[in-house]
């Protein structure tokens, strides 16, 4: 059999592959212009930034007294000093303390006063300055009287307490004036209510107070608490002798009272 002869075939040679010339040039033309925009902006910012403000010369006034001026490019107020804040000094911190078992309360007093829970029995304390003179009453003292709830008493039987005296006052608004005892033309107005130990008590001031010098006043707290009812009197400014309450000690003694339980 006959062989038939293979044609050989043409050879072909690659042809060269265009390159983009035209893109190329684009993105380097684009790449020098992002450079000399941003080149002038950085320079400028970074200029600026190191660059003395010149600030106001007005002064701030520190919490301590000094003051502090305005600096750095945006001319603030500099910080400051840190000072730790003047404890509060406590005035009553070396005052006596009388506490009341049988009560359950307690008040503090100066060292120059003294209490006397013997001085009208057992449900009354006395408390008043420690004073070298003739025996006497003090013309200014403080008055505490508990008094049982519903015990009924004409006087006499508890310091500064009769049942008929203490509901008229307990009756009265604030605000109202009214005269209690119609032999002494004591005349009684009941002022604000107070805090006093953490609860609400009706107040009153007496600003005639008959068995006292004319310039002494009277001021009258009731509050409940438990089974009592008690009573704190306090005569004050009524003397310009050494035994003298000034208002603003009576207040201030009156503010430390509190109930223990």
């Amino acid at each position: 059999m006959e062989e038939i002869p293979v044609q050989p075939q043409p050879i072909t040679e690659p042809q060269p592959v265009k390159k983009p010339f035209f893109s190329k040039t684009i993105a380097a033309v684009f790449i020098i212009i992002v450079i000399l925009i941003l080149l002038p902006a950085g320079a400028y910012l970074f200029l600026n930034s190191n660059k003395q403000v010149a600030c106001t010369t007005e002064a701030k006034i520190c919490p301590d007294g000094s003051s502090v001026g305005r600096t750095g490019p945006k001319c603030e107020f500099t910080a400051c000093p840190k000072t730790k804040p003047t404890p509060t000094p406590n005035p009553t911190a070396d005052w006596k303390t009388y506490v009341s078992k049988e009560f359950s309360y307690s008040i503090k007093y100066p060292s120059v006063f003294e209490a006397d829970d013997q001085h009208n029995g057992n449900n009354n304390t006395i408390i008043e300055k420690i004073i070298n003179q003739p025996s006497g009453p003090s013309n200014n003292f403080i008055s505490i009287s508990v008094i049982p709830q519903g015990f009924q008493s004409s006087g006499g039987d508890i310091y500064n307490y009769s049942t008929d005296e203490t509901n008229a006052l307990l009756g009265m608004k604030v605000g109202e004036t009214k005269e209690i005892d119609s032999l002494t033309h004591q005349n009684f107005t009941r002022i604000n209510d107070a805090k006093i130990g953490d609860i609400n008590s009706q107040a009153y001031l007496n600003t005639k107070v008959w068995e006292f010098t004319a310039e002494t006043k009277e001021y009258r707290y009731y509050l409940n608490h438990g089974d009592f009812l008690y009573e704190i009197v306090g005569y004050v400014n009524g003397s310009t002798n050494e035994d003298n309450i000034p208002e603003q000690l009576f207040q201030q003694i009156l503010s430390t009272f509190k109930f223990t339980q």
